[in-house]
């Protein structure tokens, strides 16, 4: 798991390199709002980590191995969903809150594993991450910040590095938030696709998902991502 190059120089934001991501997944939603997609990691041959607020709506698509989603190749991989599991203390009727945002989505059926679709390893328990621990995070549809910058969406794979932010700094970006969650990883602030996956290397230079993004707005902190 975990095996995939990532450009270590990368600051403001870049395209991403084909395959360099094999783990991450875009899942089509089609809800009584309309159509949108989030981000989600592949665990698994037939699972998918996401954030929950994700699949509040009605479940479509998984799209796996895609690095530009207008040109779509032999390497991309569709599935439906089976099934989806959800926090049980998360609530889709109360909002989007920050803690409890995560779920499972089995996919209809199995992948098999190629050069641009690989799982991604997932940080042990109770793992610690200090402030300054370089991290990356993926998206392509960002939408909401080109839509506010007046920038055009697109549709190749970005990819940005960032570094841990402490919890002092964190609870402080939060404090609009009444219920500020108990075990949470933040990063500066970017633009990424919600429940992408947010990414660290470890000492044997495979890479370990260390949590799943969050977009949130409000007027009086903009847009952020909570992790």
């Amino acid at each position: 798991c975990g095996k995939a190059s990532l450009n270590p120089w990368i600051v403001g934001g870049a395209d991403a390199s084909p395959g360099s991501w094999p783990w991450q997944a875009y899942l089509s939603i089609a809800g009584s709002d309309g159509s949108y997609m989030c981000g989600g990691a592949l665990i698994n041959k037939q699972w998918i980590l996401t954030a929950a607020h994700c699949i509040c709506s009605i479940r479509s698509q998984v799209v796996l191995g895609a690095r530009d989603l207008s040109s779509q190749g032999l390497e991309v991989v569709k599935r439906g969903v089976a099934e989806w599991r959800m926090h049980p203390f998360y609530d889709c009727i109360l909002g989007q809150r920050l803690d409890n945002d995560i779920a499972l989505i089995k996919m209809s059926e199995p992948v098999t594993y190629t050069t641009y679709i690989q799982p991604v390893c997932l940080a042990q328990k109770n793992s610690t991450f200090h402030t300054g621990v370089k991290a990356w995070v993926a998206g392509s549809l960002m939408w909401f910040w080109f839509l506010t910058t007046g920038g055009t969406t697109p549709t190749i794979l970005q990819e940005v590095s960032l570094p841990v932010v402490g919890d002092n700094q964190c609870q402080c970006n939060y404090t609009s938030f009444a219920d500020v969650f108990d075990c949470p990883v933040c990063l500066g602030s970017f633009q990424g696709d919600s429940g992408g996956p947010l990414v660290v290397k470890k000492v044997t230079c495979q890479l370990s998902l260390i949590g799943i993004s969050f977009l949130k707005c409000s007027p009086d902190i903009g847009w952020q991502m909570g992790i």
